[in-house]
């Protein structure tokens, strides 16, 4: 009943013999009556169709040959032998990843007591793995740092760019405020990342150059700021100093390469305002990198209100206002 019928080297067995496993899976032993792929030699899929079609096959032919449970069981074999299939690439590749995320979560807290100078040796003895299974998921302590640095940028531009968001978009200066905040709280909850991206350069490490993009978005999104001031005409309060030409033609290449709407205004021109962005970029990380390092301790114990007033004044330097009232919206 569970073997009639069968052709040459494979098997019609409801159940798969002791050392093989169902359709998909490889047999843990070599043989020729075996009926799942040998290593590689044959499709799993295809090994799953031909069950399929055989199981099918035979209620047609013998109906009255199975039960009601056999029926049942019998698709039930095949629902498991098919979801295998989708299942296991995805449950490694699940696996593959928690493994990486908690190799990084583990370097992280290195981060704080060493610095970039990881210990690949500590970092997998912390995991649970022998070192050589570490370089598995990252081949070398530049592709660790590598994984680090562009985690730090992401988080640290997704708390710059979700205060920014919050904000109207009528308030500039709100927005300029609301984005300043959003880098000094990540820094200072994440000092030992921050260290990372902003700190002295880890040596001997290069930085690959997909990393620009993750590194560029806090000022990129402050560039819009100060964008789409110029649109509504707004001016610095202070007429900016005439551009050496080596520099504006810098920026004018900057602008050329980005892939954001090109402005339509023509003055302020687009490089004196991506100048006047840059300004505010470096003060605001320089504001925060004095906290962070302890450059204001003994100093200033108001460090919120001392930060907002900075940059307070930068907004005022740049012309942004605070947008019309709300009766004027």
């Amino acid at each position: 009943m569970f073997g009639a019928g069968a052709a040459p080297r494979h098997h019609a067995d409801l159940f798969t013999p002791v050392g093989e496993k169902a359709c998909g899976g490889r047999p843990d032993r070599s043989g020729t009556d075996d009926d799942v792929q040998r290593h590689g030699v044959t499709s799993e899929s295809a090994q799953c169709f031909v069950q399929r079609t055989l199981f099918s096959q035979s209620i047609v032919d013998s109906p009255t040959r199975l039960s009601r449970t056999l029926f049942s069981l019998r698709f039930a074999v095949l629902a498991l032998c098919e979801n295998a299939l989708m299942s296991v690439p995805s449950l490694r590749a699940r696996v593959r990843a928690e493994t990486a995320e908690e190799i990084r979560a583990i370097a992280k807290r290195h981060l704080a007591t060493e610095g970039a100078n990881l210990s690949l040796r500590a970092v997998a003895r912390d995991a649970g793995l022998v070192p050589s299974a570490l370089y598995r998921y990252f081949p070398s302590r530049d592709a660790l740092l590598t994984a680090l640095i562009t985690d730090a940028y992401v988080a640290l531009a997704a708390s710059a760019k979700d205060a920014e968001a919050a904000v109207t978009r009528d308030d500039l200066r709100a927005r300029f405020l609301a984005l300043s905040h959003g880098v000094r709280s990540w820094a200072l909850d994440h000092p030992a990342e921050y260290a990372l991206i902003y700190g002295s350069p880890v040596p001997g490490y290069a930085a690959p150059p997909e990393m620009v993009g993750p590194a560029s978005e806090v000022v990129l999104t402050l560039i819009g700021i100060l964008f789409d001031a110029a649109e509504r005409g707004l001016l610095p309060t202070i007429p900016p100093r005439p551009l050496p030409a080596a520099t504006a033609a810098d920026l004018r290449r900057l602008l050329d390469e980005s892939q954001g709407p090109k402005p339509a205004w023509t003055e302020p021109t687009p490089e004196s305002v991506i100048a006047i962005a840059f300004t505010l970029w470096t003060q605001l990380f320089g504001l925060v990198t004095f906290e962070v390092f302890g450059r204001l301790d003994d100093l200033i114990d108001a460090r919120r209100e001392y930060f907002e007033h900075q940059i307070l004044v930068m907004a005022d330097l740049a012309g942004l206002d605070a947008g019309p009232a709300p009766g004027d919206r």
